[in-house]
């Protein structure tokens, strides 16, 4: 099943004096259950892609399809995305003042969720992530690596339809890196779509099905 579809999907940004053309006739499908890499330089538009295909953003001209629906025509884009889409990113935005469970659980909360019945699903999914013995840890308390697996924690919570990484290895150490590359890659043998952003391309597998934005087009590469 198809779960994402851009097509023709432009973006610009504007200072005072000039239009900076970022994505140009994006055209893009994504089959259920993919690991789907982008790479490119810094500054290419890797970012505002995923911003728009996580309803983050909205594009100049073009449409955009997650799951079937017309981002367009969503009643509520934020209640959607909440269901559907996970995000992890190169910092963790993790809120200090919140333990590791308090953390994971926030999704749900927005979703409605009583707490009892929250807390009981995070403590499945930290537990399955190595963090049973750190749940009542504050940020500032974890491991890089650790802050990471909660912030997938966080964004797994909700059980979404896809997951996107924007970065988040970009400030691990290669130890770490690979402890959270075997995460992502175990939950897209689970049947998770996955749209992952890096420079480094070490990290990509033959399996994966690999775009390139260079001159503000998606290139297979």
């Amino acid at each position: 099943m198809e779960i994402i579809k851009l097509s023709n999907v432009k973006k610009s940004y504007y200072d005072v004096n000039r239009e900076l053309s970022v994505l140009k006739d994006i055209n893009l499908s994504v089959q259920e259950g993919e690991f789907v890499v982008i790479s490119g330089a810094s500054g290419c538009g890797k970012s505002t892609l995923l911003h728009m295909i996580g309803l983050l953003d909205s594009p100049d001209s073009g449409e955009i399809y997650l799951a079937g629906e017309f981002m367009n025509s969503l009643k509520s884009v934020e209640l959607f995305r909440n269901k559907n889409i996970g995000f992890i990113f190169q910092f963790h935005y993790l809120l200090e003042d919140f333990t590791a469970l308090e953390n994971a659980i926030i999704p749900l909360l927005v979703q409605g969720y009583k707490k009892k019945e929250a807390v009981k699903k995070a403590m499945v999914v930290l537990e399955s992530l190595g963090l049973k013995e750190r749940e009542n840890h504050f940020p500032n308390q974890l491991s890089g690596g650790e802050e990471q697996r909660v912030a997938i924690a966080r964004a797994m919570i909700t059980n979404p339809r896809l997951l996107i990484a924007d970065e988040p290895s970009g400030n691990l150490d290669a130890e770490t890196t690979s402890s959270v590359m075997k995460i992502l890659r175990k939950l897209n043998k689970e049947g998770l779509t996955i749209i992952f952003v890096t420079h480094d391309l070490s990290l990509v597998e033959p399996t994966d099905t690999h775009y390139t934005i260079k001159d503000g087009k998606l290139i297979l590469a």
